[in-house]
C-alpha cells in the first residue's frame, strides 16, 4: 500500500498514518500518548488480503474518512469477488479514544462471503526510542488479556507501572495471538474471553499482535458496519486522557480572518486547525505543544515563539503557555538536566525513559533562549490583554528569570548571553539555542567553537525583553524596573554592535566563539535580529538587502546557511535549509524597519510553500534547494520534518501581523496599524479580535496607493506605530 500521511491530535493523543499502515520500527506511525506509542500497527485484511486505499479526506484536526475497496478475493465457500465491487468507508474520530467504524457496502451482484480482519499491535516503545536514541532498559510485555467485547495489550513498565491499549468492538471476534517474523505471520493460539487461563502462555516476544477475525456475508446492496475503539490507558492513573478541548476553549478561540483572496483563506485556515490541534492539556496545564510526532510535549523556545506568533489572534494561548512555563521555572542547580534558579525549559517528558533517567527531560533545561523569550512573550501578551491577574501572577517569574540572565545566563559580565558548547556525553544538547544539532555552528573554514559561545539572536532576544518589558513595567507604574530595563538594554546595544557587526562582510557574525573573535558565517540567525530592534538602522536595512542574495535566497524563502559556505548543505537540519518560522521573524523586522518590499517577498514565499504542499500546510522546515532548480514546482519537504508544526502554522498568521503593521501602543491604549499587503492581497478582515481589554473587528483595504479602515468597538489608529516600542 502506498505510503499516505495521516495525522490527527485531541489532546494529548495523536495518531500518524492510515490506519493500513506498515509497522516499521523507527518509522513514527502509530498512536501516542504522553511519549509512549500505544498502538503500532493495524493491518485491514480482507481474507488476509489488504484493501486498495482510494482516498484519505481529512474534515478536522481530529476527524477524517479513508475510502478503500476490494482486491481480487476467491470467497470463503465458493467463488470470487472482482476486484472494486466492495466499497469500504473508514470513519476515524480522535478523542479520549481513537474510534474507529468501517461500512462496507457490497455492490456486486453475487453474494460477498469473506473475513474482515484486524491485525492489531501495541510495542508501547518510548518516543526516544522511536526517534533512535540509545536504550538499554525495557520492560516487559504482558500476556493479553480478553474479556467480553474487548481485548486488552499490556505492558509492565520498569518502574512497575502498567500501560494497557484497550480495543473494544461492537462485534463479537475470533482472537488470535500473533507472531510476526519478518514477511510471515503464524497463529499461536486462540485467545477466548473468560478462558485466558487454559490457553498456552507465550514468550513475550512471541505475542507481537492480535487478529480480531470478523465473519463477513454481504447479499447484493447490503451494508455491514464495524465500531472499533482504542483506548490507551495507565492503570493506576486511568484519568489522565483528558477530554477534548472545546473550540471556546481553545488557542484561537473565536477570532478569525478572512481575506478577498480564497487560497489564501484556505492555507489560513489550515494554519488555525493545525494551533488548535497543537494546543494540549497537560498535567501542569495547557500549551501548544511544538510538533507532530516527536514534539508532544511541554516546549520552551518553540511553544513561546508560537506564542509571539499568534498573540494577536490567541492571547489566552499564550497565557496558557507562560503559565505552564512558570510553573516548571528553574528553581536549583541540577548539572544533570541543566537547571538553575530562574530559567526555563527546553522540553518536558512524561515518557518511561525520562522516569527511568535515560533521558534529561524530567523536564531539562538545555536552552539559553526560551528564558529571554518567556519574558518577552510575557511583556508582549500583558500589552495586548491590559490582564492585572497576569501581571501581578507571573511578574515574580518573570523576575526570576531576569535574575537567571545575571547570574547563570552571563558567563563574563558582558551583559549577553553566552553557553558553553563543550561537547557532552549522553542525551544533552551541545549547542543551546534554535539550530541546536550538533553541526549547526561553524567557522566559515569548518572549525567547531570551543568552550563558551555568544549567539547573535538571543542578543536581540533579550533585547526585546528588556524593551518591551519596561514599557510593560512603566504602564504598570513599576518606573524603577523600566528604568533599570531601559539602562540594561542600552548596555546591551553598545556592546553586541561593537563586537558582532563584520564591517567588510556588511554584516553580523552567527556568534563569537571563546576568544571573542567572531564566526563568520552568513546565516538567518541575523536576520532574527530585525524584529527585535537591537540593530543600527542603518546596519538593519544592509542584513535585510544582503539576505536577499541568492546564496541566501532560494525562491521558497531564506536559507539558514549561505550556499557559499564549507558547511552548506541544502538537505542539513540547520546547514542551508529553509524554516517557514526563521522566515517569519525575518520578514516581520523588515516590515518593522522600512523594509516592507523585502517584507512581501517572503511572505509571498511563504504563502507559495505553503499552497503547493501537502494538505497545503506549511511544514517544519524545508530542504533549501533553488527553486530555479531542483525545488523548481514546490519545496521540497524535509524527510522527517514535523507536520504539523508549531511555528510553521504559525508563519502565515505573523507574516499577515506584519504586513499589517498591527501593534499595541500602550502610551495612547490604541491599535495601530501600518498596512503594506502583498500583491495577494487587498482586503482583509479580523473579526472578534481582543487587545488592550476591547474586542471588535476590523477590516483594512488597499485604496489606491494608501489604505483605508474601518473598525467597530476597538481603539484604533492607521499610522506607523512608534518607533519606542518596537515590538
Amino acid at each position: 500500500m502506498p505510503h499516505r500521511e495521516l495525522v490527527l491530535k485531541s489532546p494529548e493523543l495523536f495518531f500518524v498514518n492510515e490506519l493500513a499502515w506498515e509497522s516499521i520500527r523507527n518509522r513514527a506511525a502509530g498512536l501516542y500518548f504522553r511519549d509512549t506509542r500505544h498502538l503500532n500497527s493495524m493491518r485491514v485484511h480482507l481474507n488476509d488480503q489488504p484493501p486498495e486505499v482510494l482516498a484519505i479526506t481529512p474534515h478536522s484536526a481530529a476527524s477524517a474518512t479513508i475510502t478503500s475497496t476490494n482486491p481480487y478475493l476467491d470467497l470463503t465457500g465458493d467463488g470470487h469477488l472482482l476486484p472494486h465491487t466492495v466499497a469500504i468507508e473508514q470513519r476515524v474520530l480522535l478523542d479520549s479514544s481513537l474510534n474507529l467504524t468501517w461500512i462496507l457496502h457490497n455492490h456486486a451482484r453475487v453474494t460477498a462471503a469473506f473475513d474482515f480482519g484486524l491485525l492489531c499491535s501495541a510495542d508501547f516503545r518510548d518516543v526516544f526510542d522511536i526517534r533512535g536514541f540509545p536504550r538499554h532498559r525495557f520492560g516487559t510485555r504482558l500476556r493479553p488479556h480478553a474479556s467480553e467485547g474487548a481485548i486488552h495489550l499490556r505492558y509492565r513498565a520498569e518502574d512497575g507501572s502498567i500501560f494497557a491499549t484497550s480495543l473494544s468492538f461492537d462485534r463479537q471476534p475470533r482472537i488470535d495471538l500473533r507472531r510476526l517474523n519478518g514477511d510471515h505471520e503464524e497463529v499461536l493460539v486462540p485467545l477466548l474471553p473468560g478462558m485466558d487461563d487454559l490457553a498456552i502462555d507465550p514468550a513475550p516476544d512471541d505475542m507481537a499482535g492480535v487478529l480480531l477475525s470478523f465473519p463477513v456475508a454481504l447479499e447484493p446492496g447490503d451494508r455491514w458496519e464495524l465500531r472499533v475503539s482504542v483506548t490507551p490507558i495507565i492503570e493506576e492513573a486511568r484519568e489522565q486522557i483528558a477530554r477534548p478541548m472545546q473550540l471556546g476553549q481553545s488557542h484561537s478561540g473565536n477570532t478569525t480572518i478572512v481575506t478577498d483572496n480564497p487560497l489564501f483563506n484556505r492555507v489560513m485556515h489550515r494554519c488555525q486547525q493545525d494551533l488548535e490541534a497543537l494546543m494540549t492539556r497537560f498535567p501542569q496545564g495547557n500549551l501548544i505543544a511544538a510538533g507532530i510526532p516527536w514534539y508532544v510535549a511541554p516546549f520552551g523556545r518553540d511553544s513561546l515563539i508560537a506564542g509571539l506568533q499568534t498573540v494577536h489572534i490567541a492571547p489566552h494561548g499564550a497565557e496558557g503557555t507562560l503559565r505552564l512555563l512558570a510553573s516548571l521555572q528553574g528553581t536549583k542547580v541540577d548539572p544533570a538536566t541543566e537547571e538553575e534558579p530562574g530559567k526555563i525549559l527546553h522540553e518536558m517528558r512524561y515518557g518511561e525513559m525520562a522516569r527511568n533517567g535515560d533521558i534529561p527531560h524530567r523536564p531539562y533545561y538545555g536552552t539559553i533562549d526560551a528564558t529571554p523569550l518567556f519574558i518577552l512573550l510575557f511583556a508582549e501578551t500583558v500589552a495586548w490583554t491590559s490582564s492585572d491577574t497576569l501581571y501581578g501572577d507571573l511578574l515574580p517569574n518573570v523576575l526570576a528569570a531576569l535574575e537567571w540572565v545575571d547570574a547563570y545566563g552571563d558567563s563574563d559580565g558582558d551583559g549577553m548571553i553566552d553557553y558553553d558548547a563543550t561537547p557532552t556525553e549522553g542525551i544533552r544538547i551541545r549547542h543551546r539555542v534554535w539550530k541546536d544539532s550538533l553541526d549547526s555552528l561553524h567557522h566559515v573554514d569548518g572549525r567547531e567553537p570551543s568552550g563558551r559561545v555568544t549567539p547573535v539572536e538571543v542578543q536581540g532576544y533579550l533585547f526585546a525583553a528588556y524593551r518591551k518589558l519596561a514599557v510593560v513595567a512603566a504602564a504598570y507604574g513599576d518606573g524603577a524596573l523600566a528604568i533599570r530595563l531601559e539602562a540594561k538594554a542600552n548596555q546591551l546595544q553598545q556592546r553586541f554592535e561593537l563586537d558582532f557587526w563584520m564591517e567588510d562582510e556588511g554584516f553580523y557574525a552567527q556568534a563569537l566563539d571563546s576568544d571573542r573573535s567572531p564566526m563568520r558565517s552568513i546565516s538567518s540567525n541575523a536576520g532574527q535580529l530585525l524584529f527585535t530592534g537591537i540593530a543600527d538602522p542603518e546596519r538593519a536595512a544592509a542584513v535585510a538587502h544582503r539576505l536577499r542574495h541568492p546564496d541566501m535566497e532560494s525562491g521558497w524563502g531564506v536559507r539558514t546557511l549561505s550556499a557559499s559556505s564549507t558547511s552548506y548543505n541544502p538537505m542539513s537540519y540547520h546547514n542551508g535549509s529553509i524554516w517557514p518560522h526563521d522566515n517569519s521573524l525575518i520578514a516581520d523586522g523588515c516590515y518593522r524597519i522600512g523594509e516592507a518590499k523585502i517584507g512581501n517577498e517572503i511572505f509571498c514565499a511563504m504563502f507559495d510553500a505553503a499552497r503547493l504542499s501537502v494538505n497545503e500546510r506549511l511544514n517544519e522546515l524545508y530542504c533549501g534547494f533553488s527553486r530555479s532548480g531542483a525545488g523548481a514546482d514546490a519545496p521540497v519537504p524535509y524527510p522527517t520534518a514535523c507536520s504539523p508544526q508549531a511555528w510553521a502554522a504559525g508563519t502565515l498568521p505573523y507574516l499577515l501581523r506584519g504586513a499589517l503593521g498591527l501593534e499595541v501602543d500602550l502610551s495612547q491604549h490604541a491599535i495601530r496599524l501600518d498596512p503594506h499587503f502583498p500583491p495577494f492581497l487587498n482586503e482583509v478582515s479580523i473579526h472578534h479580535l481582543s487587545a488592550l481589554g476591547h474586542t471588535g473587528n476590523l477590516i483594512v483595504r488597499r485604496d489606491g496607493d494608501g489604505y483605508s479602515l474601518s473598525s467597530d468597538d476597538l481603539p484604533v489608529m492607521l499610522e506607523p506605530a512608534g518607533s519606542g516600542d518596537h515590538l
